[in-house]
């Protein structure tokens, strides 16, 4: 968050916001995910899909505000390593759980900012980057070390209807209702996307602010998701169940 140009007093503020990087926190471990849970679903009749890490991804965009914004940098987060599980009933509605690692996110990427695309795909220095991610992590922002764990816990009665999310970080919980949209694969994999708006004060999060509040981060930001998920065999059948309608 080091900007060329601006008054030695401004760049001052700003830096003392994102102070040198630190060491990242410990990645966490395994995820918490509720397997035992969600075999007792397959067991019921209900189809069990895992989340394809590597094929989903979740963006976070973060904007600057106040008077001065236009000096300050458009950031993008995004969920590295999400996880999760995905159950869908027989009477076509479904469950699942997504966790992402808060110690493994990433800021400013640039696969993700061109994935934001529009005014977010413009690059950020990787100094500046590196010392937003810092920030980021700290005790009074994600605090990454007592909360290592984002969870979002998914409800949805029927394909095509709303999904109610519950949202918990930083040890608060925030329910969310969207629509979603699906598609299903030829080869049986699930793929959801979707965006909503939270804002970071419900979480405990006060977002930094410079110069009495002339430049800031802004409290809302926007989330943008596609998740894709592939089929779990069920027990004893050694093939993936068949796709989801």
């Amino acid at each position: 968050m080091r900007h060329a140009g601006l008054p030695l007093l401004a760049a001052a503020a700003l830096l003392a916001a994102c102070a040198a990087p630190r060491p990242a926190p410990p990645a966490p471990g395994a995820a918490p995910l509720p397997r035992e849970a969600y075999r007792a679903l397959g067991a019921s009749g209900a189809r069990l899909y895992r989340l394809d890490g590597r094929a989903s991804l979740v963006l976070v965009l973060v904007d600057p505000a106040g008077r001065l914004a236009r000096l300050g940098h458009r950031h993008v987060v995004a969920g590295g390593r999400p996880e999760g599980l995905l159950a869908v009933w027989p009477g076509g509605g479904g469950e699942a759980d997504l966790y992402l690692a808060v110690p493994h996110l990433r800021v400013d990427a640039h696969r993700d900012r061109l994935a934001a695309g529009g005014p977010y795909a413009a690059p950020v220095p990787a100094e500046d980057a590196r010392a937003t991610r810092s920030n980021m992590l700290k005790p009074g922002q994600l605090d990454a070390g007592a909360h290592p764990w984002i969870h979002v816990r998914a409800e949805f009665p029927r394909r095509g209807a709303p999904v109610r999310l519950r949202l918990s970080l930083r040890g608060v919980t925030r329910s969310y209702v969207l629509p979603v949209a699906w598609a299903s694969g030829r080869d049986g994999r699930l793929t959801v996307s979707g965006r909503f708006t939270l804002r970071q004060t419900d979480f405990g999060i006060r977002p930094y602010q410079a110069l009495g509040g002339a430049l800031r981060v802004a409290d809302r930001v926007r989330v943008r998701f596609r998740l894709v998920a592939r089929p779990l065999a069920p027990a004893g059948s050694g093939r993936p169940p068949p796709p989801a309608r």
